[in-house]
């Protein structure tokens, strides 16, 4: 099965038959960053893997998984030990290189799948820019916080208070490091640690309290040791393996419906409406407001 999802394991000849059979790409995007006193640094690299490869292997090898990119943006968060941030110019221009690679051999269906907060908007920047090079290929991405069926559950199961219980290193990357490595837990020194001021415009959490989807209306990120006294926003001491369970199941579940829906989409041909004549979709490339 290995062999089948991980696109690293084919050789050349099955690259062009995958690309025959039109397969679609998942990329997980992660991090390496503090993730409080009891998860390790991998936590949202690990998580946003394994959704991944369990997705892939639902769809029979129809699916495949490129290997993770471990190194994310996260900056404002140097004032705590042991993160490795890459610049955000860099950070985008490695997303956009693979994926453009990924369309030169012809892919036509790309998923950028990110499990890192401050990668969210330069991960969709990425994806657009490889539509504007290539306009026959769809190339998407979401954030796993996004998907409906893991907010659904998790605001069943939840026991952390909301806004801040379940924002990092909280309630909910917790129960899911649980499920997968526990090993590599330290639940003697997780804490709850919400230090943010209470505010209705300022605050950050995985899943809103309520349905429809709502979050904080006004977006900034300050030094992070501003924000937490230990790395993290949450309580994780309301965390356990089978919440985690629940919750990547519910991912995974939504994730699925998602790349189904993503797979039979059709990809329409552009229709210029300008009056008069104008080249390609490559006019617009050369433009520097593109670059």
């Amino acid at each position: 099965m290995v062999e089948k999802i991980n696109y690293e394991k084919l050789t050349w000849p099955e690259i062009n038959e995958a690309v025959k059979e039109n397969k679609v790409i998942l990329l997980p995007v992660g991090s390496i960053e503090d993730h409080a006193k009891h998860l390790p640094l991998d936590t949202d690299s690990l998580i946003v893997t394994e959704v991944c490869r369990r997705i892939a292997a639902l769809f029979d090898g129809q699916v495949l998984v490129m290997p993770t990119v471990v190194y994310g943006y996260h900056p404002y968060r140097m004032d705590f030990p042991g993160g490795i941030s890459i610049s955000w110019q860099v950070f985008t221009q490695q997303l956009e290189e693979i994926t453009l690679c990924l369309a030169h051999h012809g892919f036509k269906k790309i998923l950028l799948v990110n499990g890192h907060g401050s990668n969210h908007p330069l991960t969709q920047i990425a994806a657009r820019r490889v539509i504007l090079e290539y306009p026959d290929v769809q190339c998407a991405m979401l954030s796993l916080w996004e998907i409906e069926e893991f907010q659904d559950i998790f605001r069943k199961i939840r026991e952390s208070e909301y806004p801040g219980g379940a924002s990092h290193a909280g309630e909910v990357e917790t129960s899911i490091y649980l499920a997968l490595a526990p090993e590599h837990v330290k639940m003697a020194k997780a804490t709850k640690d919400i230090s943010l001021p209470k505010s209705r415009y300022f605050y950050t959490d995985l899943a809103p309290e309520k349905s429809p989807k709502t979050g904080t209306p006004v977006k900034m990120l300050e030094w992070w040791s501003t924000l937490s006294k230990t790395g993290a926003i949450g309580d994780p001491t309301k965390a356990t393996k089978e919440k985690g369970i629940k919750l990547l199941n519910a991912m995974v579940e939504g994730l699925q419906k998602i790349i189904i829906d993503f797979k039979d989409r059709p990809v329409r041909e552009i229709k210029d409406k300008h009056v008069h004549k104008v080249n390609s979709p490559s006019f617009f490339r050369s433009k520097r407001w593109i670059r």
